[in-house]
């Protein structure tokens, strides 16, 4: 059985940056956000792409589940198209929430908001960080999700942090 663990959070708060290390700690796979990939390729992120992109993402996910050494994580998932479509469309559809339990997490890490907000081409919301923190509890706890919070101020920290939680879910599968 392969678990699951999914980071999430606000924007610049390095992300892509653990599911990387903790795949390569942890000897596995991990799933990079494809919504970056489409934003650069189209320049930009519709409502009506909003389907595509997780159809995508959740094929992506599938595919390195054939390929997971016990664990597979998750730069982002449907949750996270979820909060961010409520930003941005100030909406969630409703075929995401039931597509989104389906495909839940045994884990997630949402990341705080104490590492600096880097700039780059898709962030557009320094300032609202942690407004949009505050969304993804909302919506883990609303739903009853397991997970964590990971702080800290530098990235080594957390990712101590986020490998104690990952050895816990483990020992207590």
């Amino acid at each position: 059985m392969i678990r699951k663990i999914v980071i999430i959070g606000p924007e610049s708060t390095g992300k892509t940056i653990l599911a990387e290390k903790l795949a390569e700690h942890f000897q596995t796979v991990w799933v990079l956000e494809y919504l970056r990939e489409f934003f650069d390729l189209n320049k930009g992120v519709t409502e009506m792409d909003i389907p595509h992109i997780a159809e995508t993402q959740l094929h992506h996910e599938t595919e390195a589940e054939k390929k997971a050494n016990q664990i597979l994580f998750c730069d982002t998932d449907l949750l996270s198209t979820m909060v961010y479509n409520k930003i941005y469309f100030e909406k969630i559809p409703i075929w995401m929430e039931g597509l989104m339990l389906k495909r839940k997490a045994d884990l997630y890490l949402l990341l705080n908001c104490e590492v600096a907000w880097v700039p780059d081409p898709q962030r557009d919301k320094p300032y609202e960080r942690e407004h949009i923190f505050s969304l993804f509890e909302y919506e883990l706890n609303k739903r009853n999700l397991p997970f964590v919070i990971i702080s800290g101020s530098n990235y080594d920290e957390r990712f101590r942090i986020a490998c104690e939680q990952v050895e816990t879910l483990l020992s207590n599968s």
